[in-house]
Order: structure tokens, then C-alpha cells, then sequence
């Protein structure tokens, strides 16, 4: 049986690549991890939390689709599942902070003055790429 490569079984990526992939630098993927690895939970095996976190990178960054992932990474369906899954509720649980809106009247006329005078859109504050927030 031949060995399966995949994208997180080569140490050795650029930066423009690895960027593609998980859609932020090596640099912001390692403070991303982190935090992760002081968590007590099912995170810490038998995948690294790199591992997990870049499953759950991939997956989130693409379609979302689940075979697409466990064939990048070399993982059963059922552990990509549940990878994403578990590192997805310890981010938010974890880093929900990182997020916040403004919420005082004067701020949120000034931001939305200033969204409004640079891309022209009405009664927004903002706009977030590839962020999912618990309304």
C-alpha cells in the first residue's frame, strides 16, 4: 500500500500556498492554535491541534465539503466530522471576545456615516469575510 500525501503531511509549504489553503498566514494559523492547545478537551488526540485546526480551516474556507477535507488530510469521515465539529465549539467558546460590535449610539452613526461614504451601502457598520457570529 502506497503512502497518501496530503496538504498537511508536507511541512514545508509557502506561505502564498498555505495562504490558498486556510486563508490566513502560518503566523495568524499558529496564534489561532495556541490558544487551542490550553484547552482541556478532546482536541489533544490522536490529531494534533495544528492538524485539527487546519482540518477546520479547510473545510470552513472552501464549499464545506466534508469529503474534500477528509481527502486533503488523509482522515475517516467520521474523525473530519467530528474535528470540525469540536474545534469549531471550542473557538467559539474560547475566542468570542475577539469579536465585538459597538453598541454606543454615537459610534454606530460615525461607522455607519463612514461605511456609507466609502463603498455606499445604507445603515451598515461593516462588513465581516469569512467570520460566523452566533446572533
Amino acid at each position: 500500500m502506497s503512502e497518501v500525501h496530503n496538504i498537511f503531511s508536507t511541512l514545508r509549504v509557502v506561505d502564498e500556498e498555505w495562504i490558498e489553503n486556510f486563508q490566513m498566514s502560518m503566523k495568524s494559523f499558529q496564534a489561532l492554535c495556541d490558544p487551542l492547545k490550553k484547552q482541556t478537551t478532546h482536541l489533544r488526540s490522536p490529531l494534533s491541534v495544528e492538524k485539527q485546526v487546519a482540518m477546520f480551516l479547510h473545510y470552513i474556507s472552501g464549499e464545506g465539503r466534508l469529503r474534500k477535507t477528509t481527502n486533503a488530510f488523509g482522515t475517516a469521515k467520521s474523525t473530519t466530522s467530528k474535528v470540525i465539529q469540536q474545534v469549531g465549539t471550542v473557538i467559539s467558546r474560547t475566542m468570542s471576545d475577539l469579536i465585538t460590535l459597538q453598541t454606543a449610539e454615537v459610534e454606530v452613526k460615525e461607522l455607519r456615516a463612514r461605511f456609507k461614504e466609502a463603498h455606499g451601502f445604507l445603515q451598515c457598520i461593516g462588513a465581516i469575510d469569512r467570520t460566523h457570529i452566533n446572533i
